[in-house]
């Protein structure tokens, strides 16, 4: 029937195929010789683990693409997906650059935001809280700052504030042409920021 599944396993004298990681929904029972399941069909396990982390799956949502994901809760299903990177989050809110910053054109769409966010303090306070409540939600927070420090001290704050799982660095970011431009073009400057915020991070 529509939205059930029967699926054959190794049977007596008959090779019905190898469901290992499926999740079913229903019965078991045998048929001629075949292991035959009904019900629902759930899809494979997609489960990963990554650097100690376990995902419900290998999708994730870039950052930028889901907000701060309280905004995105209603369209996206943020416990269903492996995990999403929130917008980038520096150490005071930062308004962007000014409009027009987001022009249509014949093979898509450009933009120039210019790491317009909220600041990592609001963040906290206003975003972090709705975000526990989502269960299953896997966030990783991305970390912005003009300078090492800059860095450093978002960590410093997203630290003491249950409910990030990890921290993605945006050391290269091409609407701004000073500070994470010069940070990401250096492989000394680049390599004090990986360092440094990785031994800030709890």
């Amino acid at each position: 029937t529509a939205g059930e599944s029967a699926v054959g396993e190794r049977g007596t004298g008959v090779d019905g195929g190898d469901s290992s990681g499926d999740e079913f929904d229903g019965e078991r029972f045998r048929k001629g010789g075949w292991a035959v399941t009904t019900g629902r069909y759930k899809g494979p396990d997609m489960h990963v683990t990554v650097a100690g982390v376990e995902f419900r799956s290998p999708v994730i949502a870039a950052s930028g693409t889901v907000g701060y994901g309280v905004e995105f809760e209603d369209i996206v299903s943020l416990d269903r997906i492996g995990s999403f990177l929130t917008k980038w989050l520096s150490r005071e809110p930062m308004g962007g650059n000014p409009a027009p910053r987001i022009i249509e054109t014949a093979a898509g769409m450009m933009n120039a935001i210019g790491l317009q966010n909220m600041g990592v303090r609001a963040f906290i306070e206003e975003k972090l809280p709705k975000l526990r409540k989502m269960t299953g939600a896997v966030v990783i927070a991305n970390v912005f700052g003009y300078t090492i420090e800059d860095c450093l001290e978002v960590i410093a704050a997203l630290n003491d504030a249950p409910g990030i799982v990890r921290y993605e660095l945006n050391a290269r970011c091409p609407n701004t042409s000073h500070g994470v431009m010069v940070i990401g073009t250096d492989a000394e400057l680049l390599f004090g920021l990986v360092a440094g915020c990785t031994a800030a991070s709890k």
